[in-house]
């Protein structure tokens, strides 16, 4: 409609999932959602406006399991969602990006009904019935640069969760049967505050940067804690050495060399912070910073009418001991992300 462009629409999924074998985790259940939604667009001279807005309904029907000690129920959530944003192009290359919006996440039926030993995270896990929707209210800000040789993105972001659901250990209690630690599925409200940016860079044709850096700070507002299994502080960097693209056979080689670095994260919920203590027999666990060193090289090769591209990536070259602070064996297995990963790739375009 005039200068305004945008979509109306309506969407729907259905699962079902079903159990076999002789144990279980969660129950036989089958879920439904269906949403409407409207997003428009209005773009005058160097602004955009953008507003969008969604209506969320779910459904899930659970069947009995006497094994879990859960008797068929039918639960529903419903909620409403959408976000505002404006861009504002300070000049060509340079644009202001600031959006706010309303979300919500229904619990899964894992986080509900889980009652078991989850062989995948080596954790006794115990779901809540009772968990309510997520809701949230959030705001980014941004700044993007774009021009021939540099492109940067910059921005900040404040997410404020009620009923964030998250997972945490139970101190002192442990499944007897698999020894694994026990963890029960909860809520509290949380508090979200980070940044992200992004850097390319070509100062001649033939080097290239490359670099990220991304941050988030997590509190749970209801216990004034931290919340658990946040990642620490991590930023990426590259560099990079491009050939040129004349070649008859072999054209656009490369080799490059680049690192990730991740700092320890010193700030942890009191719970798992006492597992963590505990951990190895009481020799307990004690989370740690580390930089893994990453060399790559590749080129396309001109066969035929469809050139192919070869790429081949080491990551950790120099056999780093490390813990990702995100795993869920560091606690089981000392430096469970020890050892080197060659990766290759061949890929071709249609």
């Amino acid at each position: 409609f005039g200068n305004v462009v945008g979509v109306v629409g309506v969407s729907g999924w259905r699962t079902t999932f079903g159990t076999f074998g002789a144990e279980t985790l969660i129950p036989d259940n089958r879920a439904n959602n269906v949403g409407v939604y409207a997003f428009e667009q209005l773009e005058s001279g160097p602004w955009i406006f953008s507003v969008g807005g969604r209506f969320d309904y779910r459904r899930l029907d659970v069947s009995p399991d006497s094994g879990l000690g859960v008797a068929a129920q039918t639960l529903s959530y419903s909620s409403v969602s959408g976000n505002a944003g404006v861009l504002y192009r300070v000049a060509p290359s340079i644009a202001l990006v600031l959006n706010a919006g309303r979300g919500f996440r229904a619990p899964s039926a894992f986080e509900l009904f889980a009652n078991g030993v989850h062989e995948g995270t080596v954790a006794f896990e115990r779901g809540n019935p009772a968990l309510r929707n997520e809701t949230s209210v959030n705001a980014d800000l941004a700044l993007r640069v774009q021009s021939g040789d540099l492109a940067l993105e910059v921005g900040g972001f404040a997410n404020f969760i009620q009923d964030f659901i998250y997972a945490v250990p139970v101190p002192g209690e442990s499944d007897p049967a698999s020894g694994f630690q026990v963890y029960d599925i909860t809520q509290g409200d949380a508090r979200l505050l980070g940044f992200e940016t992004t850097l390319d860079y070509h100062p001649t044709p033939y080097l290239h940067f490359h670099g990220t850096a991304d941050f988030v700070r997590g509190d749970n507002t209801t216990t004034g804690s931290p919340l658990p299994d946040i990642p620490p502080f991590r930023a990426t960097y590259q560099l990079r050495v491009e050939g040129g693209r004349t070649g008859r056979v072999v054209s656009e080689p490369y080799v490059s060399l680049g690192a990730e670095s991740h700092v320890r994260q010193t700030r942890l919920d009191p719970a798992q912070a006492t597992f963590f203590a505990q951990a190895f027999d009481g020799a307990g666990f004690t989370p740690a910073g580390y930089t893994l060193l990453q060399v790559g090289a590749g080129f396309r090769l001109r066969a035929g009418r469809t050139p192919v591209r070869f790429d081949l990536t080491l990551r950790n070259a120099l056999n780093q001991r490390y813990a990702d602070f995100l795993s869920r064996i560091k606690t089981n297995a000392p430096d469970p992300g020890m050892g080197r990963a060659l990766i290759t790739r061949v890929s071709a375009d249609f």
